[in-house]
């Protein structure tokens, strides 16, 4: 994992993810997670993954609110945590980032990245079934963007 300003280790993520969840519980709020799959290519360098995930978190960045939070919860995934961010406003959210996706270059080869979107506690619940959601539905709400 890389550090970058404003990125999470997979610990410190699922660990702001679990006071989300407990305090959507307490004070009856909502969020959603997205989260952002890059494809494993065996031909792609490490250095080369290591680059397009900088480039795709730097362009997150800029147009995420300054209390979403990401995290690199593998080699080629990332999660962002919406706080107070409902389905709809989600599904917003999930449009504008894959059309930017798509119209950003990030090298020579195409790049197509998956987008998984889950809103508390609308379509899940607890810790479990957001991460069971994310990894075994991704066709629910994926939008893939290749150039």
């Amino acid at each position: 994992m890389f550090s970058a300003k404003h990125v999470f280790t997979r610990k410190d993520f699922f660990q702001f993810l679990d006071l989300e969840i407990r305090r959507a519980q307490r004070y009856q709020n909502f969020f959603s997670v997205m989260k952002l799959e890059l494809p494993r290519k065996r031909t792609t360098a490490a250095n080369n993954q290591l680059k397009t995930l900088k480039a795709l978190v730097k362009l997150l960045r800029e147009e995420i609110r300054e209390t979403d939070v990401i995290g690199q919860t593998n080699k080629s995934e990332i999660m962002i945590l919406l706080p107070y961010c409902d389905s709809s406003g989600a599904d917003v959210v999930n449009r504008r980032l894959s059309s930017l996706v798509e119209d950003f270059h990030f090298g020579e080869e195409g790049l197509q990245v998956k987008f998984g979107l889950i809103s508390f506690p609308v379509q899940a619940n607890d810790m479990a079934e957001i991460l069971y959601r994310l990894n075994e539905r991704p066709q629910d709400a994926a939008v893939s963007g290749a150039h």
